[in-house]
């Protein structure tokens, strides 16, 4: 052990205990067995591929290389020259950011759907330009660093006290390739997301204000109010009676005729009816129970439209704040661990340690995020255990959302056209079904 240990920078202060090493590998385990779990589900299930958990599902990929070079711990960490100890190297140099890369991609997808539109079709076709950024682009300078060995520095992957890495030589290298990145796309990601955040709000308060108008009676816009501010009911003779009881009745209503009613939304009453008959004529009718089932229907529209927006900014806090929560966590110790060794020359004990816990539980935090979003999916396959029918070859069960798990909304201030509000929101809630 002593010959093992010499081979250690001398930079470095004392070696870290065996119980750290144990501590990599037992933190692996929920994160292996989490990205399992992301895997299964997303390819046994079409209720699982929400376009939210499709880049969990990318990003699942990067969390296995990350955990496979974690569990190796120290095993080839006294021989730097030696294969095992370059790939495990090339593994955490390559895969262990990729968390936070997908995390921007996210933010970008909010902003694609916020501020361009973007359905989830066209989300879908920018996947493979994500795929690319986000493993091809690291792929580069993960793979250079193996032929670096400066003779004074020596080789550029090495011992980096918990496992091969990054040596201490290297180590404002090391700052910039890998940490720098890192945080570079956290600051992305939350400046995408206040800025998102701030427009959600926006229109949330627009939505308010606009049922707080109708409830007092205010009309609406008129290039929103366009279509229907006349309209021509034709009523079956037969129901005229009923639309105001006190209205006199005619002789000739029995008969299996129609009548056209012309309705002015300016008005409380009907101007004419012209009754198709043999004999021709003219009754006004008061038809303000018509009128009134039309505003209470407008006004129940806007109150759950409001509703809706308050869901979906819920919504929206809840998931930022589990993926920020979960970068913070991970990179906060990391960096902080790197910085002091840069400045003081050695390590903190309680960040060392933080750093080994944390670091592999990144496949944990996305399985936690992933059930989260998909808690209905999951209550489907739990019912399906329970009554000891499972649904693993009929999707039907699994498919249901319920409802849907809102997680990325598009929401716009009101337009001229309900068919563009229509087509708007359905291309959005795809986002989260």
């Amino acid at each position: 052990m002593e010959a093992r240990r010499e081979l250690v920078p001398a930079s470095a202060d004392a070696p870290p205990t065996r119980a750290i090493y144990v501590l990599e590998r037992v933190f692996s385990v929920p994160s292996l067995i989490g990205s399992l779990l992301i895997i299964t589900t997303f390819c046994r299930a079409r209720g699982f591929r929400k376009p939210i958990n499709r880049l969990i599902f990318y990003a699942t990929f990067g969390n296995i290389m990350s955990n496979v070079g974690v569990i190796m711990a120290d095993e080839f960490l006294y021989n730097p020259t030696k294969a095992g100890c370059q790939l495990q190297a090339f593994l955490i140099q390559m895969f262990m950011p990729a968390d936070a890369y997908w995390s921007l991609v996210m933010a970008i997808n909010v902003y694609l759907t916020i501020y361009h539109k973007y359905d989830a079709q066209r989300l879908q076709r920018v996947e493979v330009i994500y795929l690319l950024c986000c493993y091809g682009l690291p792929f580069i300078p993960a793979l250079t660093f193996i032929f670096i060995n400066d003779p004074e520095k020596g080789t550029f992957y090495g011992p980096a006290r918990l496992w091969c890495w990054v040596t201490p030589k290297w180590v404002l290298v090391a700052m910039a390739v890998l940490h720098c990145p890192v945080w570079v796309a956290i600051v992305i990601t939350f400046a995408i997301y206040f800025r998102a955040g701030s427009e959600i709000l926006r229109v949330r308060s627009s939505l308010r204000s606009l049922s707080n108008r109708s409830q007092d009676g205010h009309q609406l816009d008129d290039n929103e109010t366009a279509f229907t501010k006349t309209a021509e009911v034709v009523i079956p003779p037969a129901a005229l009676p009923y639309l105001h009881p006190r209205a006199p009745h005619s002789s000739t209503l029995h008969r299996p005729s129609v009548s056209s009613v012309t309705v002015s939304t300016r008005a409380r009453q009907v101007e004419t009816y012209e009754q198709k008959d043999v004999e021709s004529s003219k009754q006004t009718c008061d038809i303000r129970e018509i009128e009134n089932a039309t505003q209470q229907g407008r006004k129940g529209r806007r109150h759950r439209a409001a509703s809706d927006t308050d869901t979906a900014v819920w919504s929206y806090v809840k998931c930022t704040l589990l993926f920020f929560t979960a970068l913070l966590v991970t990179w906060i110790p990391t960096t902080l661990n790197r910085l002091i060794a840069l400045v003081n020359g050695s390590n903190l004990a309680g960040l060392e340690i933080l750093t080994a816990i944390v670091l592999p539980l990144q496949g944990f935090f996305n399985a936690v995020i992933y059930a989260y979003t998909s808690r209905e999916e999951f209550k489907g396959i739990w019912r399906d255990i329970r009554t000891r029918l499972p649904s693993w070859e009929g999707d039907e069960t699994w498919n249901s959302t319920r409802g849907g798990n809102l997680c990325l909304v598009q929401l716009h201030a009101p337009v001229h056209s309900r068919s563009d509000r229509e087509a708007e929101t359905e291309s959005t809630r795809r986002l989260a079904q």
